[in-house]
């Protein structure tokens, strides 16, 4: 066989490979329901993959789920209207935002107890992430348009970044940097997460409202959930729109994994649309899976690949109205 042959053979043998990881995607279904006592809202949630837990705001407290038996194990007291959970597994701290308390709740991974509260340096406590090459925790304060940012390992706020607009969810690339959907403005803000400054503003079309976001590390991209029913898709380098896919009604929430490829899209109506990365700029929907209404936010165990979200019962279907049913609060697992 000559060497051209040759490198056919190796370019076909590749392209058979890639089809089939791209024909690997198996369904997913509602497996189950973890119920969760007490009343109260949510937000966000967070999974600790080597932790083996899940982390649910629920109230004025954390829901703590063990995700290998799928059952509740335990409960976090926090601040008034907790919002998130971020996981710092390499200081074996855990740090929880809220809302009206304007604070951060610290908790020891290990036995989930509370070691300590740190004021916010502004107001409106909502998302909150950790990024593991600053060690640091960024927390957005909505209503003061700021980002209070922690030292991880000391627990200690460094400073704040300022005038950046109404905050929605963020993402760190690994690199320094920290990205955050600026849903009034239209816009993601790029940050130096050491220099606590603005380093560069992408725009998004006008009434875009960016809520979820998600990142893929590797290629460089930024998942923008936007609330005017469309996924953009943006380099983090210029902020250029690689492409915009149509997604279904009101987002708020956006998860890449990477080792699949596969993007999961949540939304208020009770559905999670599962998107396949075929390369940097095609994406394929694979499927759109019914879960519940103003079951909006979601967290994947990439061991498992088990989606989780939070849920409960309502007395109707209209966002603002519809009043929540006493003691229906749970935990809402699918999985292939």
């Amino acid at each position: 066989m000559n060497i051209k042959n040759r490198i056919g053979t190796v370019l076909l043998v590749l392209t058979l490979i890639d089809l089939h990881a791209q024909k690997s995607y198996k369904t997913y279904k509602a497996y189950k329901e973890i119920a969760c006592a007490g009343n109260g809202s949510w937000d966000y949630l967070s999974v600790d993959v080597q932790g083996r837990r899940l982390y649910v705001s629920h109230g004025d407290k954390v829901e703590v789920i063990d995700v290998d038996k799928d059952e509740k194990i335990g409960e976090i007291a926090a601040g008034k209207s907790v919002h998130g959970i971020a996981i710092a597994r390499a200081e074996g701290k855990g740090f929880i935002s809220n809302s009206k308390s304007n604070d951060i709740t610290v908790f020891d991974l290990n036995n989930n107890t509370v070691t300590k509260t740190i004021p916010s340096t502004g107001s409106g406590v909502d998302a909150i992430n950790y990024d593991l090459f600053t060690h640091t925790v960024l927390v957005h304060n909505s209503k003061t348009s700021n980002i209070t940012v922690i030292n991880a390992a000391t627990a200690e706020v460094k400073g704040t970044v300022e005038n950046l607009g109404k905050l929605e969810s963020g993402a760190a690339d690994g690199k320094g940097f920290y990205y955050v959907n600026l849903e009034k403005e239209n816009a993601i803000a790029k940050i130096d997460i050491q220099t606590m400054k603005l380093v560069a503003t992408f725009s998004l079309a006008a009434e875009s409202a960016p809520a979820g976001l998600a990142i893929d590390t590797k290629n460089g991209l930024l998942f923008c959930g936007a609330r005017s029913n469309n996924l953009v898709v943006m380099n983090t380098s210029d902020g250029k729109i690689v492409t915009t896919l149509p997604i279904p009604d009101h987002n708020d929430a956006v998860v890449f994994d990477a080792e699949t490829r596969l993007l999961y899209v949540s939304t208020i109506s009770g559905e999670i649309m599962v998107l396949m990365q075929e390369n940097r700029d095609g994406y394929k929907v694979e499927q759109r899976v019914a879960t519940k209404f103003l079951s909006k936010t979601m967290a994947i165990d990439t061991k498992t690949k088990k989606i989780y979200l939070p849920s409960a019962d309502f007395d109707g279907t209209d966002e603002k109205k519809s009043k929540m049913l006493p003691e229906s609060f749970k935990a809402l697992v699918f999985k292939q």
